[in-house]
């Protein structure tokens, strides 16, 4: 086996784009103090993070061979099997997301989206959602760990230092699961629209008001300790 071509270019972006702005608003509700001046960013980065994990749930229908969904959702069986062979160290090797990562990889998708709309909830008084909404926080940041520790396995167990295929799109795999085009133009217009919503989301963040003025939809969505509140439009 070669290196080839296996993750495109939106793929890889969204991978990165998302898990810095997941981590930093996981950083910042999980460890800065809901009284600080910085506190709210939490809630700036989670919106800025949303509309990115829409796309890429997009791009898992439209997207290249191994960034769509249908490539890697394997049935309970292959899953139960696939943890059962790495634990006797033996696991079959994947050109895509192998069936230990693969729903990690959905999870990492939904429950960004959950601690979205829970906070948004909690702001608006709901306050039966605030214990599901801290707890999301902490299964979210396990998901990631186990994420990370799934990763160093494979590391180590196939001698393949697999976050760089998160750089270059490339993996050890046979040439036949090469995708043909990296799809550079398409991840070049994600970059652009992900750049500009982020910005406007936070040009449009008003620290004095603790108010956001969330670009093209104009609604203002007002950050508090506790969560967002959702005001009339101005």
């Amino acid at each position: 086996m070669t290196r080839v071509l296996i993750w495109d270019l939106p793929v890889r972006l969204f991978h990165w784009m998302l898990t810095l702005l997941i981590l930093g608003a996981l950083g910042i509700s999980l460890l800065v103090d809901d009284s600080s001046r910085w506190y709210p960013y939490h809630s700036v980065l989670a919106l800025i993070a949303a509309p990115l994990i829409v796309l890429r749930i997009v791009w898992g229908f439209i997207g290249t061979r191994h960034a769509r969904f249908w490539s890697f959702l394997f049935s309970p069986k292959a899953v139960v099997k696939y943890f059962v062979d790495a634990l006797r160290w033996r696991e079959t090797r994947h050109a895509g997301h192998n069936p230990g990562a693969a729903y990690f990889v959905i999870l990492l998708m939904v429950l960004p989206l959950l601690s979205v709309l829970s906070g948004y909830q909690l702001g608006a008084g709901n306050e039966q959602v605030k214990e599901f909404h801290e707890i999301l926080a902490y299964v979210l940041l396990g998901v990631i760990g186990v994420h990370i520790l799934g990763v160093i396995l494979h590391t180590l167990r196939h001698k393949e230092l697999i976050a760089v295929s998160m750089v270059d799109g490339k993996k050890q795999a046979e040439a036949s699961q090469a995708i043909a085009s990296s799809r550079p133009i398409v991840g070049l217009l994600f970059l652009l629209i992900a750049l500009a919503w982020g910005v406007s989301v936070y040009r449009g963040y008003d620290a004095g008001r603790g108010v956001v003025r969330l670009p093209l939809v104009g609604m203002d969505v007002k950050i508090e300790e506790t969560g967002m509140e959702e005001f009339e439009d101005e």
